[in-house]
């Protein structure tokens, strides 16, 4: 067994049948979940859910008459879970239910916080594990009062620094522009969980890809974290955020607070699946991270990249 920590805020214990569940388990976490989550075989007083793994290279073979076909996505809006758009469903009562996968044949069963994952091989497990803990480190920051917000964000000086805006305004173009600054540290490109407490907002780290514009064409090139930025460079504790930077390109009237309120991604986004948690969301105290964290708006341009690393560094400085 391993535990596996995300950033101090939620403990997973993971158990597998044999070594070769934990040597896919090793594999996924070297390539895709480190150095944001740490992993140990060190005792824990307690943890958050455990996850067991078995691999089964078989079809799982059931009556599915009594099971319930259920989408994970709007198929009308949104096209990137083509490998688990849809599945099925079972309830066994109100805290347990098996979900199966009918593309990669993986098949949950979840009773409370135990969740075991029978995968067919280890590309299915890899797609079909980060989706489950994704989505099980969402429920908790839900039932802590927080939320996932659509931006990119750095570290500096044991503050966070965000980039929101709507498509295109260059969430990511300011994010690989900050870490040309010394100091910066690389915090997430995409997800951005932020959890209030009595101090302020905490945020954290997200083991998202990042998505670089090829150049001269609009496809994006998916390249994982470490493959960009360097390990050491990558934010490993919690911080607090300090400013939350608009960067404009393209003109809107909407305001500072309709911008941040429009990029929330939960509870509410339909894109994120909801097959696993028992969540209960809280109300996020938006108003409360306006008075605590400041705004400001910053316009650039592709033609002075240079500009945009200034005016963000101006920013991060003046704090």
């Amino acid at each position: 067994m391993l535990y596996l920590n995300y950033y101090d805020e939620f403990i997973f214990l993971v158990t597998f049948d044999s070594s070769t569940e934990k040597q896919a388990f090793l594999e996924l976490y070297k390539t895709n979940l480190f150095p944001f989550l740490s992993i140990s075989e060190a005792p824990h007083d307690a943890f958050d859910y455990k996850i067991n793994l078995r691999q089964n290279t078989s079809d799982f073979k059931a009556n599915f008459s009594d099971w319930s076909e259920i989408i994970f996505f709007n198929p009308l809006t949104d096209n990137a879970i083509s490998d688990f758009g849809t599945g099925l469903i079972k309830y066994s009562s109100d805290t347990s239910r098996t979900i199966y996968n009918p593309i990669s044949g993986t098949l949950f069963s979840i009773d409370k916080n135990t969740i075991e994952v029978e995968y067919r091989n280890n590309s299915s497990f890899a797609k079909d594990f980060q989706r489950l803990l994704k989505q099980l480190i969402v429920t908790e920051i839900e039932r802590q009062g927080g939320a996932i917000l659509h931006a990119s964000a750095v570290s500096f000086a044991d503050y966070g620094f965000c980039f929101i805006g709507e498509k295109g305004q260059g969430k990511t173009t300011s994010l690989l522009q900050s870490l040309q600054i010394p100091g910066v540290g690389y915090l997430t490109n995409d997800r951005l969980p932020v959890i209030p407490n009595g101090e302020g907002f905490k945020v954290l780290g997200w083991f998202e890809e990042i998505r670089l514009v090829i150049p001269g064409s609009t496809k994006k090139e998916v390249v994982r974290v470490t493959e960009h930025v360097d390990p050491s460079r990558i934010q490993k504790k919690p911080v607090y955020l300090k400013k939350i930077i608009l960067p404009t390109r393209i003109q809107s009237d909407s305001s500072p607070a309709e911008i941040v309120a429009s990029q929330m991604l939960s509870p509410i986004d339909p894109q994120r699946p909801k097959w696993l948690g028992f969540s209960a969301p809280q109300d996020f105290p938006l108003t409360s991270l306006f008075e605590k964290v400041s705004t400001v708006s910053i316009d650039w341009s592709y033609s002075d990249l240079e500009g945009l690393t200034h005016q963000i560094e101006k920013e991060i400085l003046n704090v």
